[in-house]
């Protein structure tokens, strides 16, 4: 009828939409990586795989490293090629805590694919030890894996990444933003990762490369129930602090007495 539009419902559209996007690359040029070659430690699980699956959507071939789960990594790599995007994946074990480790998974990369144009070093682990009961060993495993393996992998990128290539550090939410209990080594190292990423910002300039850092809170993965619940108690406390001013924020200012001055026009 003139003078009215007619109400389409969109919702079957959208939801096509969204089902063949899933299954073929994405074709807008600016969001596909299509001839890209990624490399994630730590790719078999948790949010490395999460990347990875990503990537792969968006037309990039993996390289799903594992330091022990191999099982888990060739699943990952199942996922990929099943995805019908031209993404292509291989698992690759290797310990990036070693440096020998990690030149030889971008070898071995490099070999399979030919070239590396993206690297995520994901690999970590967490720790939740009391301050007064954490031992030199405890402390040199925790930070060889979250801050020593990421400048090793970082410095491995600066030497095999294509030009104008992209290195992503993880750091955490937990470095620098919280004070979780219990969580002085995991925090410590995370924070290092920091300033890794803010010096390798400049120093890999010369050769094109972008590097950035992803600082995760709770990613709801196989690992979430694993750590979040030790977050309850730091939260709820951030949480009452945040009431509490935004209480104060709304709190009715007392008129002031005498007489107002009105403003001419």
């Amino acid at each position: 009828m003139r003078g009215q539009q007619a109400l389409i419902d969109t919702e079957p559209l959208r939801q096509q939409l969204l089902a063949t996007m899933s299954q073929q690359a994405v074709l807008v040029p600016t969001a596909s990586l299509h001839n890209k070659v990624a490399l994630i430690t730590g790719a078999s699980r948790g949010i490395g795989k999460g990347c990875a699956l990503e990537l792969a959507r968006r037309g990039c071939s993996i390289i799903v490293n594992y330091a022990n789960s191999k099982a888990g990594a060739d699943e990952v790599v199942k996922e990929i090629e099943n995805l019908g995007t031209g993404a292509k994946a291989v698992s690759i074990q290797a310990d990036v805590s070693k440096v020998a480790e990690i030149e030889r998974l971008f070898q071995e990369s490099k070999k399979a694919f030919g070239k590396v144009n993206i690297v995520m070093s994901n690999s970590g682990t967490e720790s939740w030890d009391k301050t007064e009961d954490i031992t030199e060993e405890k402390f040199d495993h925790v930070f060889n894996l979250n801050a020593r393996a990421q400048f090793f992998v970082g410095q491995a990128a600066w030497k095999h990444l294509e030009q104008d290539g992209r290195l992503i550090l993880m750091s955490s939410i937990a470095a620098g933003l919280l004070g979780v209990k219990d969580h002085s080594l995991y925090n410590a190292s995370k924070m290092a990762v920091i300033g890794m990423i803010k010096a390798f910002a400049s120093d890999f300039g010369s050769r094109g490369i972008t590097v950035n850092g992803v600082a995760p809170g709770g990613i709801k993965s196989d690992m979430f129930t694993q750590n979040a619940w030790h977050y309850v108690s730091t939260a709820a406390r951030y949480l009452q602090i945040f009431q509490c001013a935004n209480d104060a924020s709304r709190s009715p200012v007392a008129p002031q007495t005498g007489q107002r001055t009105r403003l001419r026009s």
